[in-house]
């Protein structure tokens, strides 16, 4: 193509042509590459979504001034924990 010798409406039109295919490419690249990705988390090897959640487990420690204060021992300890173990408790 003698890019030079077209007028600036012809090239115009050749350059929105260009665009158009790309996009057109770009669209069709994009919808490969999500089928994939999708084909991909329905094959999560730890049987989970991969959110992270863990499901609800039974509490390890009672609180002993007050039963119904449990802790499974996740998460953050809560104070009950913290300051029996700062008066020299043990978890056990």
């Amino acid at each position: 193509m003698a890019l030079k010798s077209m007028s600036v409406a012809k090239l115009k039109d050749l350059m929105g042509q260009v665009d158009a295919a790309i996009a057109e490419k770009v669209g069709a690249r994009r919808r490969e590459l999500e089928a994939q990705l999708s084909e991909l988390a329905h094959h999560d090897p730890r049987g989970t979504r991969g959110n992270g959640a863990r499901g609800s487990v039974a509490p390890k420690y009672r609180n002993p001034k007050d039963p119904s204060q449990t802790w499974a021992g996740r998460g953050l300890q809560p104070y009950w924990v913290r300051d029996a173990l700062k008066s020299g408790k043990k978890l056990a």
